[in-house]
Protein backbone atom coordinates (compact mmCIF):
# COMPACT_ATOMS: atom_id res chain seq x y z
CA UNK A 1 0.00 0.00 0.00
CA UNK A 2 0.97 3.33 -1.27
CA UNK A 3 0.91 6.39 1.34
CA UNK A 4 0.04 9.66 0.15
CA UNK A 5 1.98 12.83 1.65
CA UNK A 6 0.13 15.22 2.73
CA UNK A 7 0.79 18.75 1.95
CA UNK A 8 1.64 21.67 4.36
CA UNK A 9 -1.39 22.90 3.85
CA UNK A 10 -3.08 19.69 5.31
CA UNK A 11 -0.20 20.32 7.68
CA UNK A 12 -1.12 23.86 8.87
CA UNK A 13 -4.90 22.72 8.94
CA UNK A 14 -4.77 19.59 10.62
CA UNK A 15 -2.01 21.66 13.54
CA UNK A 16 -4.61 24.00 13.77
CA UNK A 17 -8.01 22.03 14.04
CA UNK A 18 -5.81 20.00 16.62
CA UNK A 19 -5.01 23.34 19.11
CA UNK A 20 -7.21 25.59 20.79
CA UNK A 21 -5.33 28.67 20.21
CA UNK A 22 -3.85 31.39 17.98
CA UNK A 23 -1.23 31.03 16.29
CA UNK A 24 1.01 33.81 14.78
CA UNK A 25 2.04 33.97 11.14
CA UNK A 26 5.93 33.41 12.86
CA UNK A 27 5.14 30.34 14.45
CA UNK A 28 3.73 28.61 11.67
CA UNK A 29 7.63 28.50 10.18
CA UNK A 30 10.12 25.67 10.91
CA UNK A 31 7.53 23.77 13.16
CA UNK A 32 7.52 20.21 14.00
CA UNK A 33 4.10 19.00 13.99
CA UNK A 34 2.53 15.18 14.58
CA UNK A 35 1.80 15.47 10.53
CA UNK A 36 5.29 16.41 9.35
CA UNK A 37 7.47 19.57 9.59
CA UNK A 38 6.24 22.96 8.33
CA UNK A 39 8.89 24.10 6.23
CA UNK A 40 10.27 28.10 6.31
CA UNK A 41 7.16 29.19 4.03
CA UNK A 42 4.54 27.84 6.61
CA UNK A 43 2.96 31.63 6.79
CA UNK A 44 2.83 31.74 3.43
CA UNK A 45 1.02 28.68 2.93
CA UNK A 46 -1.18 29.87 5.95
CA UNK A 47 -1.88 32.79 4.41
CA UNK A 48 -3.62 30.98 1.67
CA UNK A 49 -5.53 28.95 3.42
CA UNK A 50 -7.11 32.17 5.00
CA UNK A 51 -7.67 33.73 1.56
CA UNK A 52 -9.22 30.15 0.51
CA UNK A 53 -11.82 30.75 3.16
CA UNK A 54 -10.21 27.04 4.86
CA UNK A 55 -9.20 29.03 8.40
CA UNK A 56 -9.29 32.45 10.45
CA UNK A 57 -6.95 35.10 10.63
CA UNK A 58 -7.04 38.38 12.20
CA UNK A 59 -4.33 40.88 12.53
CA UNK A 60 -2.42 41.92 16.06
CA UNK A 61 -0.05 44.55 15.47
CA UNK A 62 2.52 43.73 12.35
CA UNK A 63 1.57 40.21 12.80
CA UNK A 64 -1.34 37.80 11.36
CA UNK A 65 -2.55 35.43 13.52
CA UNK A 66 -4.43 32.07 12.65
CA UNK A 67 -7.05 29.56 13.87
CA UNK A 68 -8.99 27.22 12.56
CA UNK A 69 -13.25 27.59 12.35
CA UNK A 70 -14.84 25.53 14.74
CA UNK A 71 -16.20 22.14 14.05
CA UNK A 72 -19.91 22.27 13.50
CA UNK A 73 -20.35 19.02 14.96
CA UNK A 74 -18.68 16.04 17.07
CA UNK A 75 -18.81 12.48 16.02
CA UNK A 76 -18.91 10.12 19.82
CA UNK A 77 -17.96 6.59 20.01
CA UNK A 78 -16.58 3.75 22.15
CA UNK A 79 -13.22 2.27 21.59
CA UNK A 80 -12.07 -0.23 23.94
CA UNK A 81 -14.65 0.69 26.10
CA UNK A 82 -13.65 4.91 26.66
CA UNK A 83 -15.53 7.36 24.49
CA UNK A 84 -14.08 9.15 22.04
CA UNK A 85 -14.87 12.53 20.86
CA UNK A 86 -13.88 13.62 17.35
CA UNK A 87 -14.65 16.91 15.58
CA UNK A 88 -16.05 16.92 12.22
CA UNK A 89 -17.82 18.88 9.26
CA UNK A 90 -15.54 21.72 9.38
Amino acid sequence: MVMKRITQKEMILNFLRSQERWFSSYELRGKPTAWGFLGHQGDRRARELAKEGKIEVRHQGAYAEYHAFPPLSTEVYSVGGAEVYRKVNY
